[in-house]
């Protein structure tokens, strides 16, 4: 009888892996790219979101005796998140000192090429360019050559430096008016505006005066430069 064989011994060593590695790999980094995708797309919605700008509405009744005029304004004004609430209340101060038919806030701080207020003819060109703050130079010198009348008005701790380093510049500009808003003058100004106001604003003798019914504020802007 011939004798039993016997199966050959298994080769020693680890045993091999099973061919799941390579499909596995592949979906964890199919998951990573759209955990980044996800994560990439909602950073983008949060920054988009925190972008948007605060909505503040003024009701205003307005009474100009040193222009005469007398009227009620309904005003929207869209605060930047990067804009304080001393500069919205500039912009408001400025938009009362200005107010005419057809007069406008712009997208202010979320455009560069816009004014903070402006004016344009019936005819679309822009009549009256209102700046606010302490804008560069160039900025004003292409207002200069876009409206017929540009107006600055300059606000904030530092604004009498700013003056005094660029106010000669400013003043060879043609048919620009330069004003100064008293920072504390402002700051109490501010403390007045709530998301919804009700405020009653009178112009006499180049003072103004603001009350919402609980407070009061009065500021005077002081003129820096009339063109001849």
């Amino acid at each position: 009888m011939a004798p039993l064989s016997h199966p050959a011994p298994a080769a020693t060593g680890p045993p091999a892996a099973p061919n799941l590695g390579r499909k596995v790999w592949k979906r964890g980094t199919a998951q990573t790219g759209s955990a980044r995708r996800y994560c990439s797309s909602h950073q983008e919605n949060d920054t988009a979101m925190a972008l948007k700008p605060t909505i503040y509405k003024a009701q205003i009744e307005l009474a100009d005796s040193d222009s005469n005029r007398y009227e009620s304004l309904g005003l929207t004004l869209a605060r930047h998140p990067s804009e304080t609430m001393e500069r919205m209340a500039a912009r408001l101060l400025a938009y009362c000192l200005n107010a005419a038919r057809g007069l406008e806030f712009t997208r202010g701080l979320s455009t560069a090429d816009e004014p903070d207020i402006w004016l344009h003819s019936d005819s679309g060109e822009i009549e009256h360019w209102i700046e606010v703050g302490q804008p560069e130079h160039p900025r004003l010198r292409k207002a200069c050559g876009r409206a017929k009348q540009v107006s600055l008005y300059i606000f904030g701790k530092s604004s009498d430096t700013w003056w005094k380093l660029n106010g000669e510049a400013v003043c060879a500009l043609p048919h620009l008016y330069a004003w100064q808003f008293s920072w504390p003058e402002i700051v109490a100004l501010a403390q007045l505006l709530e998301r919804t106001s009700q405020l009653s604003v009178s112009i006499v003798g180049g003072i103004t005066y603001m009350d919402n019914g609980k407070h009061s504020a009065s500021i005077e802007p002081r003129l820096l430069h009339a063109p001849q």
